[in-house]
């Protein structure tokens, strides 16, 4: 039944998000059941830490593992219920814009000063080891970002907070370095809605609720994974370390928390 799908999508969800490189296969299970409704529910599961720990592997080094979840990610984005919380509780669009960085960075200085911390920080790095950003190299996995980004302006919410992560400074800048023609034509699209301006009656909608908004949330990268830990099957609930007694026996081997998502940021 649904009930048990749900169960299986989740243990899955679980031991894939504690050992990602071992279970490489799972990402693209986890795209394929994200292009359905029921699947979409248990990714974005607002109780769970599972999209928020998705989106840190969108860093991820191994190709074929940042090409699923950013499908992944995309495909939750048919969700429109969700894109709220996509943008303002989880580091999905920094992380995907960050993907879209060119050398240059921003060409504005001011729109530097007002980017999202993880995209100055980035920027930052590089120019302290005078080494260029590197573009997202694979084109399907940029083109997976642009239609991202794309969805989540569908409501005029979702364009005013993306606009609020200055959205279109990256986009601007990474604009002339997109070599594929068919992505430029959906990047063209992304910026009519990012530049548009929107009717006065949505104006004061946009104006009141940010009057109801509260702070950006921020990953909380040891609170997801206790989180984590505690939905893994048979996995016990991290606590402190603690120093190990002499001459004591080997531990049983569990889920070590410190060792998820190692791979990127």
């Amino acid at each position: 039944g649904d009930d048990f799908a749900g169960a299986d999508l989740r243990i899955l969800l679980a031991a894939f998000l504690c050992r990602p490189t071992d279970l490489p296969e799972a990402g693209m299970v986890l795209t394929n059941m994200a292009r359905l409704d029921e699947g979409r529910q248990v990714i974005l599961d607002r109780t769970q830490p599972f999209f928020r720990l998705l989106t840190r592997l969108i860093d991820a080094e191994d190709i074929s593992l940042r090409r699923a979840i950013i499908e992944t990610v995309r495909n939750c984005c048919f969700h429109e219920a969700s894109h709220e919380y996509i943008l303002k509780k989880t580091t999905a669009v920094e992380r995907l814009l960050k993907r879209l960085l060119v050398a240059e960075g921003v060409s504005d200085p001011s729109d530097f000063e007002e980017l999202p911390t993880l995209l100055k920080a980035a920027i930052e790095e590089a120019r302290s080891k005078d080494e260029p950003i590197e573009l997202e190299k694979d084109a399907g996995i940029r083109r997976a970002i642009v239609d991202t980004l794309t969805m989540l302006c569908t409501t005029a919410r979702g364009r005013k907070l993306l606009r609020d992560k200055k959205a279109y400074a990256v986009i601007k800048a990474y604009h002339g370095h997109e070599t594929h023609e068919e992505t430029n034509e959906v990047v063209f699209k992304l910026v009519d809605f990012l530049l548009g301006e929107e009717d006065a009656s949505v104006q004061i909608e946009l104006l009141s609720s940010d009057d109801e908004d509260g702070e950006d949330g921020e990953d909380d990268f040891a609170r997801d994974l206790e989180a984590l830990a505690a939905t893994a099957v048979g996995a016990p609930k991290p606590a402190a370390p603690k120093p190990a007694p002499a001459k004591a026996p080997p531990a049983p081997t569990t889920v070590d928390p410190e060792s998820v998502l190692f791979e990127v940021d």
